[in-house]
């Protein structure tokens, strides 16, 4: 695998592949350094990015290309990105890692604050270097060390919308309620003891903004060195409190707004507020959601479950929901909901045990090497059936 530098630059067609942090790092340096255009940016789940007005398309679109140089734009899915690509080599298409183009980035920035839609709060482009370089194959260590790169904490089950095909199972869930905020706390405070870092939180739903000690919890979030960044995902049906807005403006916080249409009610509202507080914020418009159900067990090969396992954009998606920590979110919640038995769902229980911190990391990295899980023989979301985003239902 080559890296991308300017001397690559010679009349090829530059595609940006992720629309996350590494793909506007790597836009910024073609646009802005190289004094470049790139023609095309790709993400399976956004439609647009806050970083430039280009429309962002689908992965299934890279056949209509030729002669183009792919850039990979993100860690976790390095490898799945890269055997993507490769099906189009007949297509004179070449794949390149960016790792010169974050070591420009990062000499380009100094010391100086960075500013960017995606990287907020205390995160360390040497940390997102030294993840980069481990999922692009470079043996650095990294494996060694216990980052979190993505973690949600679940408050609530509770929400103002009913989506028919919710990712957390909210319209399953009998008891509505808000998870407790001291019990939520302590046992997240094992979990964050157990690591070396977390560098985005989200505070998940339903929708986050219902919880009624929402501002404690987030105050909690804030002042854990080992969490550099908190997203709050809302629906933009809920006007916070006063006081929610102020805590708001943290640099550690992010808040990003899932644009529903009408659904979104007070969505425009709330944007004037967060502009006014100069709050961190972002509106997004999902490209596409993936019907998860029905939820029944498909009897599948243990291959079958590592393929699903290893093109599955939920594999990254731990964190803990109802004093569990899950290797999978959407299969907490469909255990929670009972669509999962309990034999069959894998997660460390950190509610009511009294684990030692150095037990506990170790019992973490065993979790998280997992190739697969029994859970993804119930999930239909590698099914990919494309349904309409935010379908209510009757």
């Amino acid at each position: 695998m080559l890296s991308f530098d300017r001397s690559k630059m010679c009349g090829r067609t530059i595609i940006i592949f992720g629309g996350g942090i590494y793909g506007e790092i790597a836009y910024q340096v073609i646009t802005k350094i190289y004094g470049g255009t790139v023609e095309v940016i790709i993400d399976n789940k956004y439609n647009s990015v806050p970083w430039t007005d280009q429309i962002v398309v689908r992965s299934n679109d890279l056949k209509k290309y030729h002669g183009a140089d792919v850039l990979i734009c993100a860690a976790n899915a390095f490898t799945i990105i890269q055997k993507e690509v490769e099906q189009y080599k007949k297509n004179d298409m070449r794949a390149y890692d960016i790792r010169n183009i974050l070591r420009e980035y990062q000499h380009f920035c100094g010391e100086q604050k960075i500013e960017s839609s995606n990287i907020y709060g205390d995160i360390n482009i040497d940390e997102m270097i030294l993840k980069y370089d481990y999922y692009a194959g470079v043996s650095n260590g990294y494996d060694e060390m216990l980052y979190l790169p993505y973690c949600v904490l679940c408050i609530t089950n509770r929400c103002t919308l009913k989506c028919k095909n919710c990712a957390a199972f909210i319209n399953k869930y009998q008891n509505k309620a808000d998870y407790e905020k001291d019990s939520l706390i302590v046992n997240f405070a094992k979990i964050v003891d157990a690591v070396d870092g977390i560098t985005e939180l989200e505070l998940m739903g339903g929708e986050p903004f219902l919880h009624r000690e929402f501002g404690e919890i987030l105050r909690w979030c804030i002042g854990q060195k080992k969490i550099h960044g908190v997203k709050i995902i809302t629906n933009g049906t809920i006007l916070p409190r006063p006081e929610i807005w102020e805590l708001l403006k943290n640099s550690k916080v992010k808040l990003v707004f899932d644009d529903y249409g009408t659904l979104s009610g007070k969505l425009n509202h709330i944007c004037e507020m967060a502009e006014q507080y100069g709050i961190h914020f972002e509106r997004q418009k999902l490209q596409t959601w993936y019907q998860i159900e029905p939820i029944c067990k498909k009897n599948l090969t243990v291959e079958e479950m590592q393929e699903i396992y290893y093109n599955c954009v939920f594999k990254t998606c731990i964190g803990m929901t109802n004093g569990k920590f899950y290797h999978c979110n959407v299969s907490g919640h469909m255990h929670n909901t009972g669509l999962l038995p309990d034999e069959e769902v894998e997660y460390i229980q950190i509610e009511n045990k009294d684990w030692q911190t150095d037990e506990l990391r170790r019992e973490i990295k065993s979790f998280l090497s997992k190739q697969y899980l029994r859970a993804c023989s119930y999930c239909n979301y590698g099914s990919h059936i494309e349904v309409r985003v935010a379908e209510q239902s009757d």
